[in-house]
């Protein structure tokens, strides 16, 4: 597979391969998604689906920006497709957006920012 690398502090190392259980990443990949099996070409990679946890706590969030805020009404936000064990909701009752997560960690985290695609 062109480009796999695994990540050494900031610098991404060039490899050939990945072990079972090495954490690596492939530049440039389009149309997959979280969950995806990636193989060398040849006879189909079967693996079953991640087992997703139950979202067990909320927390209020916000999007910093106005234009965030009119995209999170109008579908899944980024996050979710990213992260399955999250669950965005809006109480209308409240006017709140909710976000779910497995734990306060999780869910403080996300609110937070910490990624990229975050509001």
């Amino acid at each position: 597979m062109h480009g796999l690398f695994v990540v050494r502090g900031r610098e991404h190392e060039q490899v050939d391969a990945l072990a079972a259980g090495d954490i690596g990443g492939v530049a440039k990949l389009a149309g997959t998604a979280t969950g995806d099996t990636l193989a060398a070409r040849g006879p189909t990679v079967r693996v079953a689906p991640i087992e997703v946890p139950d979202a067990l706590l909320g927390r209020g969030c916000r999007a910093r920006h106005a234009g965030r805020r009119r995209q999170a009404r109008h579908g899944p936000p980024p996050l979710q497709e990213e992260d399955p064990a999250l669950r965005v909701e809006r109480d209308e009752e409240t006017h709140q957006t909710l976000l779910w997560g497995v734990g306060d960690t999780h869910s403080r985290w996300r609110s937070s920012g910490s990624s990229g695609s975050s509001a």
